[in-house]
């Protein structure tokens, strides 16, 4: 995420990608696909690793293939519940501008979400060590 957020802000990126990710995995969810929106997330993760062509209604993704987006075994099988995962990363995509409010807002921010997001990494490693 924490790239995502620098592509964006970087221009490699559309501006508010991570937002349009969010509304389209809220879209989907009320037209029926109720796909985690972790899962949705990985989808783009893929398309930012092999990249996807565009088409006149959406944009191309290029590939940024450095090996931070392939897949991951442990990472691929982390559930991660949609709310807090909507909530945080909304929080964080929807960030003040200006470089002293953003460097405290991103300080507060990511703490509160590798907080939450350390939690989901120990359970899951707890639950994989238990089935040994």
């Amino acid at each position: 995420m924490l790239f995502i957020f620098f592509a964006e802000d970087r221009g490699l990126l559309t501006p508010y990608f991570t937002l349009q990710i969010l509304e389209k995995w809220k879209a989907d969810i009320d037209f029926g696909d109720e796909r985690p929106l972790y899962d949705l997330f990985k989808q783009y993760f893929k398309y930012l690793d092999t990249g996807r062509k565009g088409t006149p209604g959406r944009v191309e993704i290029h590939a940024y293939n450095g090996g931070l987006f392939q897949p991951d075994a442990l990472l691929d099988r982390l559930e991660i519940d949609d709310e807090p995962l909507f909530h945080h990363t909304r929080k964080l995509a929807s960030r003040i501008t200006t470089s002293r409010d953003a460097y405290l807002f991103y300080e507060a921010s990511w703490s509160s979400y590798f907080n939450w997001l350390i939690d989901k990494v120990d359970a899951l490693a707890k639950t994989f060590a238990n089935h040994m």
